[in-house]
């Protein structure tokens, strides 16, 4: 995970300011999808459409939201 982080640069430091907030929502997905799969809820093809979301929130191409539990998707042009 830590390999992941540092090549995807989800944490910036700016002086003493530390911006984490895209490795908190990727390892908030990662761990549902995960702990979903480990209980047989969600499909291989599934998590690997999540992986796809994540990079795609990563690239900046999609905003992720929580929302009651419910993980909200909104891409850049304005629609969810």
């Amino acid at each position: 995970m830590r390999a992941f982080i540092a090549k995807e640069k989800l944490i910036r430091r700016d002086g003493n300011v530390c911006n984490m907030g895209k490795a908190f929502v990727v390892n908030s997905v990662l761990g549902w999808f995960l702990d979903r799969r480990a209980k047989n809820k969600i499909s291989l093809t599934d998590m690997q459409n999540y992986v796809t979301l994540l990079q795609e929130y990563i690239d900046g191409q999609v905003e992720l939201v929580w929302d009651n539990h419910i993980l909200e998707v909104s891409i850049k042009d304005g629609e969810t």
